[in-house]
């Protein structure tokens, strides 16, 4: 009998844990570098470039999905990504955009049993595509359903009441699209995104 087994060690499952470990860090110091160049980016002119809208958005669910209460048996992210073509983005500034939607959702759904979902499609149109998020949330108080996206406006306790004042700026000002509250109430709330594959905004 080995000392591994004397102390009921388990080396691969060690191994594992700090795999998993490192790869977290390292991924949390890619983000912070991100959050850096986001901010640098805000007041000025971003390059857009081609870009895989669906790996954009996988890549935002699964730093979520790392973080999710109960290790995602509580709260879970669902991603339907569709055969969508390549739009012209600013990566850093629209996945900004996205993570800052998810957000708030993980905040309005319950923790127990909390569930956001995330689809792409084309528009019938074919000349945009469509990002649907969708959470079974409380929902938007009525009252504030017209003042969300105005600068400094929060539903929150604490808060600068500004994330979504960015995430429209960053969708409509500098990726040419639209973002709009399709619909909130409790237990569904909808935002969908378009984004022109042309470039050019949407009339």
């Amino acid at each position: 009998m080995d000392g591994a087994e004397k102390t009921g060690a388990d080396p691969d499952g060690q191994r594992e844990l700090a795999v998993k470990t490192v790869e977290n860090m390292q991924a949390d110091v890619k983000r912070l570098r991100r959050v850096a160049t986001r901010f640098g980016s805000i007041g000025s002119t971003p390059e857009l470039k081609t870009c895989n809208l669906n790996e954009l958005v996988q890549e935002t669910v699964a730093y979520y999905e790392r973080r999710l209460p109960f290790e995602g048996q509580g709260v879970q992210i669902n991603f339907e990504s569709g055969e969508i073509p390549e739009v012209r983005a600013n990566t850093e500034l629209f996945g900004w955009a996205l993570e800052n939607l998810i957000k708030n959702s993980l905040q309005a759904v319950d923790s127990t049993n909390g569930r956001i979902s995330i689809a792409t499609s084309i528009v019938p149109d074919g000349r945009g595509v469509k990002i649907e998020l969708k959470d079974n949330g409380k929902g938007i108080p009525a009252a504030a359903v017209r003042k969300i996206f105005r600068p400094g406006f929060t539903t929150k306790k604490r808060g600068w009441g500004m994330g979504l004042t960015l995430v429209r700026r960053i969708i409509e000002e500098y990726h040419s699209g639209r973002i709009e509250l399709k619909r909130s109430r409790p237990g569904e709330t909808a935002f969908e995104i378009l984004l022109p594959i042309s470039g050019k905004k949407k009339g």
